[in-house]
């Protein structure tokens, strides 16, 4: 029988990988890079 996994190792996971994704580019914009928008939710 296989272990299940833990409650909250998705949401874990899932911020984990916002985090990663975030942290650089908030880094390049506190030192003056502009990003343009890349969602259009239209």
């Amino acid at each position: 029988m296989a272990a299940a996994a833990p409650p909250l190792f998705d949401e874990a996971v899932f911020h984990c990988q916002q985090a990663a994704e975030k942290a650089p580019k908030g880094f390049l914009a506190f030192n003056g890079c502009s990003f343009r928008k890349t969602h259009n939710l239209e």
